[in-house]
């Protein structure tokens, strides 16, 4: 599956979500999760959205680890 990298050298953790119709929780649901958890982009993580995913990239190796671990099922 193709991913979508957007390389930033303050953002070095990345995880992608892929486009689902048929998920059990839609894209638009998982994205607004991430704001309550994380706040708006630009601080903590910044986002990069692409034709089959859209990616999260975060600041610190904590931020992403609870990203993995809440959305893994979820990741490309």
């Amino acid at each position: 599956m193709l991913k979508t990298v957007m390389y930033d050298k303050d953002f070095p953790y990345a995880g992608f979500i892929q486009w689902h119709n048929n998920s059990p929780i839609p894209w638009n649901e998982i994205c607004a999760q991430v704001v309550e958890l994380f706040g708006l982009p630009g601080d903590r993580y910044v986002t990069n959205v692409g034709l089959v995913s859209m990616g999260f990239m975060f600041k610190n190796q904590e931020d992403f680890l609870l990203f993995k671990l809440k959305w893994s099922e979820y990741e490309l």
